[in-house]
């Protein structure tokens, strides 16, 4: 594509700091004004977090895009450096999450923080009980992982109810679909998607 073609630019930013590079980068060389997805832009939910200044855009976009496609109430599950679980109710709101620490996190952590571990990849181990020490972490990593977003969709079907749908994303959302009770699809493209759905809301064909 030629950088001419572009007419149009919309940013999930959660690094304020480059904000106002990424702007200065879409008035300099694609000849437009950037689009920042926020809490006052027309998302088509209602955002009820206590402040919705706090609600990182990535987390918006991704409620947009899982109410659109999926209906509510819905759950996405954002596995990347942090393991975002974002919530809309039946009625397209916004209704919050869970923030976890992401697998990527983990493993760094055990590698670090510790004398001894090696730095493992996360992968399904062959069995539970590790009988050698990367079998081991990857054991607890794996099986730990799946436990604890198992155990947060739990608590949140008890909320939502039993008709709410589960969407996984990110770097390790195949591996964890296999193992959990709740994730059974994964959307690698969602966030993008929801970008498009929110672009197209703001800016609609004439």
């Amino acid at each position: 594509m030629n950088i001419a073609d572009v007419t149009g630019i919309i940013i999930s930013s959660v690094v304020p700091p480059i904000d106002s590079t990424l702007a200065f980068m879409t008035k300099r060389y694609f000849k437009t004004e950037a689009m920042f997805v926020g809490p006052r832009t027309d998302l088509g939910l209602k955002i009820c977090y206590d402040n919705p200044n706090e609600v990182g855009a990535d987390r918006l976009v991704n409620g947009v895009a899982g109410f659109n496609k999926y209906g509510g109430p819905c759950v996405i599950v954002d596995m990347g450096t942090t393991i975002n679980f974002d919530v809309v109710s039946k009625d397209a709101e916004y209704l919050g999450g869970a923030i976890a620490v992401g697998i990527g996190i983990a493993i760094d952590a055990l590698f670090s923080k510790t004398a001894r571990l090696p730095l493992v990849d996360f992968r399904p181990p062959k069995s539970v009980i590790g009988t050698n020490t990367v079998a081991s972490m990857q054991s607890g990593l794996y099986f730990g992982a799946i436990g604890m977003i198992d155990g947060i969709l739990e608590r949140i079907v008890e909320v939502l109810g039993p008709e709410t749908k589960f969407v996984a994303t990110g770097g390790q959302a195949h591996l964890i679909v296999d193992g959990s009770r709740y994730l059974k699809i994964v959307d690698e493209h969602i966030t993008l998607q929801g970008l498009q759905m929110i672009w197209e809301r703001n800016h609609p064909a004439p």
